[in-house]
Formats: C-alpha cells, sequence, structure tokens
C-alpha cells in the first residue's frame, strides 16, 4: 500500500499542474481503482453479498456466519490486483472544473458506473470487462479522473487532452454520483458551501441504493432454451430467469449474485455515445465486453460473470 499510496500526491501535483503524462494517468486510473475495493464500505457490501447469497441457498435457515473483515478486505484487494490489467485498455482523462461549484468528494469516492449498461440494454448488470465501463473520482475541489470505454463513448470537446468544464450541470452530474455512493460523510472545501452541498443532496437522496446486491435465480429449460432470457452452461443445459419458487419447484436451480451500482438521475454531458458502439457479445451471462478474447477465456468469464453462480437443490 506504501508503495501504491506513496506517489499519489506527487503525481496529483503534476497533473493539477497540467501533466498529462501517460504513466502519470495509468497510475492515477489504477489509485482510483483501488479505492473502489479497499474502503469500509467496499467491505460492507461484500458482507452484504455474502448474507444474501446464503440466504438464497440456505433458505434463511442455519445461515453460516460471513468471512472476517479482514478477509474480507484481503478478497477484495486480491480482486483488485487480478484484474488491474483490465481497465488498462480504458481511455482516461482530466477533468478541469472552470465553474464555481466546486467537486465534493465522498467516503467512497470512486464510482463505477454505465449508461451503456442502463440506457441501451435496458439496465443489465455489469463487471470490470464490461461495455461501457466508467470509472470516475475527485482528485481536488477543481480535478477529477474520468476513464471510460473508448469504443462506446466519445468527448470531442477537449482542451489539451483534457476535459474542460465551464457548465454547472456537468459538475453537478459528477457530484451527485459521491451524494448517491456515499456511506456517512461528504466533504467539501468551502464553509459557504454547505447549505448547497446539504441541498443538493436532499434533491437526490431517495435515489440512493437501498443495497448494493441482488441475487437472480436461473432454473433449467432444458436444449430448446424456451422461456426468455437465459445463459448456457454446457452444450445443452439452458437456464432462464426464474423466481425463488420456481427454483425450489425445479429441484436444481442456479443462483447468480451481481453488484449494484449508482444510477444518476442526469449522467455527464461531456461523454457522448459514439455512432456506432463496438462490443463482443455471445449471449451468455458474461454480457457485452470490451475484447473478444475475454470472451473465449474460461477463467475471464468466470471471474466476471459476477460472483460466482451456486448451485442449489430445491
Amino acid at each position: 500500500m506504501a508503495q501504491i499510496e506513496g506517489p499519489f500526491s506527487s503525481i496529483r501535483a503534476r497533473v493539477m499542474d497540467g501533466g498529462n503524462n501517460p504513466a502519470d494517468l495509468r497510475d492515477l486510473t489504477f489509485f482510483a481503482y483501488l479505492q473502489l475495493r479497499r474502503t469500509e464500505m467496499a467491505v460492507q457490501r461484500l458482507k452484504e453479498s455474502y448474507a444474501l447469497m446464503s440466504a438464497a441457498v440456505h433458505g434463511g435457515s442455519d445461515i453460516p456466519p460471513p468471512p472476517s473483515d479482514h478477509s474480507l478486505i484481503m478478497e477484495s484487494l486480491l480482486f483488485c490486483l487480478q484484474t488491474r490489467q483490465h481497465i488498462e485498455d480504458l481511455k482516461i482523462r482530466i477533468i478541469e472544473n472552470h465553474t464555481n461549484i466546486d467537486f465534493i468528494i465522498c467516503d467512497d469516492p470512486s464510482i463505477f458506473i454505465n449508461r451503456f449498461a442502463v440506457q441501451k440494454l435496458g439496465d443489465v448488470g455489469f463487471g470490470v470487462i464490461s461495455s461501457g465501463l466508467i470509472l470516475t473520482m475527485p482528485l481536488a475541489p477543481k480535478f477529477a479522473i474520468l476513464c471510460y470505454d473508448g469504443q462506446v463513448y466519445t468527448i470531442t470537446d477537449l482542451a489539451g487532452g483534457r476535459v474542460v468544464l465551464r457548465d454547472d450541470a456537468s459538475v453537478e452530474s459528477l457530484n451527485e454520483l459521491q451524494f448517491l455512493k456515499a456511506a456517512e460523510n461528504i466533504y467539501f472545501s468551502q464553509w459557504r458551501s454547505a447549505n448547497y452541498v446539504r441541498d443538493r443532496f436532499l434533491t437526490v437522496k431517495d435515489n440512493r441504493p437501498s443495497s448494493w446486491s441482488t441475487v437472480t435465480h436461473f432454473v433449467p429449460v432444458g436444449e430448446s432454451g424456451e422461456g426468455g432470457q437465459y445463459f448456457i452452461r454446457g452444450e445443452s443445459e439452458g437456464y432462464r430467469v426464474g423466481t425463488l419458487e420456481e427454483a425450489k419447484r425445479a429441484g436444481t436451480s442456479l443462483i447468480q449474485m451481481s453488484p449494484k451500482y449508482p444510477i444518476p438521475t442526469r449522467w455527464f454531458a461531456p461523454l457522448k455515445f459514439r455512432s456506432k458502439p463496438k462490443t463482443f457479445y455471445e449471449g451468455t451471462g458474461v454480457g457485452h465486453v470490451r475484447k473478444q478474447e475475454w470472451l473465449k477465456t474460461r477463467s475471464i468469464r468466470e471471474r466476471f460473470r459476477g460472483p460466482r453462480p451456486a448451485s442449489s437443490a430445491g
């Protein structure tokens, strides 16, 4: 951690001073990704996932206790290191805030969102390798980092390779993400902004996720795949989305745990959809991904399908 965190302040200072060194930008991207995995809320989200999965598998009785906080944070950090290379294809832009409104920051500041998944794919789940991924985090009251899938999105108005914001709405769209994801604390730089920050939070607080995970039950449909949405685990085994009652009646079912992410009321306007987004898709649970080889590697499919599906006997 010291090796990662030590250079951060120097890198941030260089970036805020106008530097666009690719190595610095890559390091900032990884730091933002690390922040997604190492906060107290990251542990709480994992605890919630374990609790929901255990309840789904064990039917509400004899639920085993979750792993310790130490085990959960180590699991989260291990996943971060194992998947680091899968964020390296994202385009990286520094955002300069030239408005009178500062960026705020919360106690869980790194944000994953996916406008493509929400607006083009019907609000499907997504992960690190998914098409349309967006990662953003404030760096200072007037600076932020934005990493995004360049095959799905584009930013046409750049100044020296940077996104320069002169409209309040774009700043507020990024601040909303901090309001939606904050665990307990929101930080801002000028006390005179206190009433404004409170009022903006109250405006969007009802959109804050009530949970950070969702459980989906899949029931067998046989070789034909009849019954709507399904994914294949073999040449002849098909599973469709079903209810808990259907899963119990089926005798054998699959359970998938998927993380949930904030959905803002308005998206960051400078980041626009390409006229012809490029994705790779096989019709399986891994969904649309940014590289074709990520569909062909079994370990990748298993890792990024979401938390591993569990078999459940009726």
